[in-house]
């Protein structure tokens, strides 16, 4: 894949679960994608405005957010950064605020709601 297109590149990290990768860095996604780092990097700049890192990281809360469901609500809460790709936690939390402008804590006590409220 030789595209720099941000939208294909995006895709591709979530079709693969790459995100799910905590080693995932620019080198291992550019190695995958068949492209210069730097092309990469500037690619990601360029569209974004934002490091790659923070491109990454909404990418894994956005996909967690997308797939919670009542069957992971009541994991521990180390579970959620470990299944997004997150190394540790406390960057996991910053990140799913930022992206949800609530805890994890929040946001799964208000899902719990909604699901009570559901009757299947």
């Amino acid at each position: 894949m030789k595209e720099t297109d941000l939208d294909d590149i995006s895709k591709y990290i979530i079709d693969q679960e790459l995100y799910k990768n905590p080693d995932l860095d620019s080198w291992l996604l550019a190695q995958k994608l068949e492209m210069e780092e730097e092309e990469l990097l500037v690619a990601i700049k360029n569209k974004t405005g934002k490091p790659f890192k923070q491109v990454i990281n909404e990418i894994r809360v956005k996909r967690l957010v997308r797939n919670l469901d009542k069957t992971i609500l009541f994991q521990k809460p180390g579970y959620y950064y470990k299944l997004s790709g997150f190394k540790s936690r406390t960057p996991f939390e910053r990140m799913f605020k930022k992206e949800t402008g609530m805890t994890l804590s929040e946001y799964i006590r208000k899902l719990k709601s909604i699901n009570q409220k559901i009757k299947y």
